[in-house]
């Protein structure tokens, strides 16, 4: 896409800058149409189950499934196990929770990609996949209230510690208010969990339940998952593993946060630097920002490293005269970062001086 040309040359720069500009933009609407969604179109239905009717699975299925639920670590063989190779795609986020014989919601974890995350990029759905080895419910409780009921919720942007602590030094400065950091819900949605019986009966075989729904994600949100029992059921108990008091306690809800983002390794910023003037940048991804973090984040989780190039705006006759290369680690705070530069008019002369460095802010669009 990109024309070739011999050595930096500034009309080669600018291309490459507006090229950049142009297929981020092109890259975040192409997320919107995510590998996922086309799998859904060829795979699975719309129907109650997004991926069609729940799968029964035999004897010898139901253990393998068992023996996957029963690890430690969980990855994309468990899903494989109870999909089959055509059924499961990596490309769809599952959030899986496994309650085992003794009524202990014994593990949970978000698994895509075939791996478990918080993390997903231009994920467009999730799904909540439970296994029981108890009976929960009955086929009658599709229309009254299930045992379990899930709900999705995306959340605003809630500010970090370090962000908060920065803030406030710099507002103590102007006297201004101090910045808060209440969390808000942009959206919410709650859906009932029919737990059936997938095991086909076998005089040996070990039972298992499954319920399966799916909410649709909004970009570049902090989200949660929480998983609530209805008061009707009281009678019966699910046990959680209490980390704090090391026993068992009754479940009443958990709650998984992850978060989702841009899945474009492409981007733009404005950015100022030392010399006052300020530059149109085009930046690729080595890293990229996991902002909102979803669980607060620590300094290195959520910054993004990217290589930019760019142009001065500050002046009409330097645009596309005035040009950088560099480095940049981008939110900081918030959609703040720190540029690093070098004028490339230097490094065509092959005149390389650490003099010549310019350093600076920039805003990631």
């Amino acid at each position: 896409m990109f024309k070739k040309c011999a050595g930096i040359k500034t009309g080669c720069l600018v291309l490459l800058v507006v090229q950049l500009l142009f297929i981020a933009g092109v890259g975040n609407l192409r997320a919107k149409e995510s590998p996922e969604k086309k799998c859904q179109e060829k795979k699975y239905p719309e129907l109650e189950y997004p991926r069609g009717i729940l799968k029964m699975l035999g004897s010898t299925a139901t253990t393998n499934l068992l023996n996957e639920l029963g690890k430690d670590k969980w990855n994309d063989q468990l899903l494989k196990e109870y999909f089959g190779d055509g059924g499961y795609d990596p490309e769809l986020a599952n959030f899986v929770i496994y309650i085992n014989s003794t009524g202990v919601l014994r593990k949970y974890d978000l698994l895509w990609k075939g791996k478990k995350t918080e993390h997903l990029f231009g994920a467009k759905n999730i799904y909540v996949l439970i296994f029981s080895e108890i009976k929960l419910d009955t086929p009658e409780d599709s229309s009254k209230d299930t045992f379990f009921v899930a709900r999705w919720t995306a959340l605003n942007y809630p500010r970090e510690p370090g962000e908060l602590g920065l803030l406030s030094s710099i507002g103590q400065l102007f006297s201004l208010p101090a910045p808060e950091s209440k969390e808000e819900v942009l959206k919410s949605e709650e859906k009932k969990v029919l737990l059936e019986r997938i095991s086909i009966s076998s005089e040996h075989s070990k039972t298992l339940y499954a319920g399966m729904v799916r909410f649709t994600l909004e970009s570049k949100t902090k989200n949660r998952i929480t998983l609530f029992t209805s008061k009707e059921k009281d009678t019966l108990q699910i046990s959680v593993y209490d980390v704090n008091s090391d026993t068992l306690v009754p479940m009443r809800s958990l709650f998984f946060n992850f978060g989702n983002y841009s899945n474009s390794r492409l981007a733009g910023s404005i950015g100022l630097v030392n010399t006052g003037r300020a530059y149109l940048l085009g930046h690729i991804y080595v890293s990229r920002p996991l902002t909102p973090h979803p669980s607060g984040g620590k300094f290195l989780n959520k910054v993004s490293i990217s290589l930019f190039a760019g142009t001065t705006i500050s002046e009409k006759d330097r645009i596309f005269k005035d040009n950088i290369v560099g480095l940049s680690m981008g939110n900081v705070v918030g959609y703040w970062g720190v540029i690093f530069g070098y004028p490339v008019e230097e490094i065509k002369s092959k005149s390389l001086n650490y003099k010549k460095i310019v350093f600076g802010i920039n805003y990631m669009f």
